[in-house]
């Protein structure tokens, strides 16, 4: 991993692994305060979650853990792309507390 990347090549693996593990505890309770594990086999485990959860939740392109697990930063783009969008709205969660 390099120290300032400037796309999404440059991110290593975990790195693509975490952030989508981020985006899915928005909807999926299992993955939150887990780490990407260090292990190959426990890594491949989780990466063929990973898949099966963002097809779960409606990524429509075929997706497999090889996808997740390996840095393909062309596929990794657009699946972070979609991933982000779980992400709560912040500021329509700041207007519906304000407006209670």
């Amino acid at each position: 991993q390099k120290a300032n990347p400037r796309g999404l090549g440059d991110l290593s693996a975990e790195d693509v692994i975490g952030a989508l593990m981020l985006c899915l505890q928005s909807v999926e309770e299992w993955y939150e305060g887990r780490r990407v594990p260090q292990h190959l086999g426990e890594r491949m485990a989780l990466c063929q979650r990973l898949a099966r959860d963002v097809g779960t939740h409606g990524y429509r392109a075929p997706v497999a853990y090889q996808h997740i697990m390996y840095n393909m930063a062309e596929e990794n783009r657009k699946l972070l792309s979609w991933a982000v969008g779980l992400l709560p709205d912040e500021e329509a969660e700041r207007g519906e507390r304000g407006a209670g």
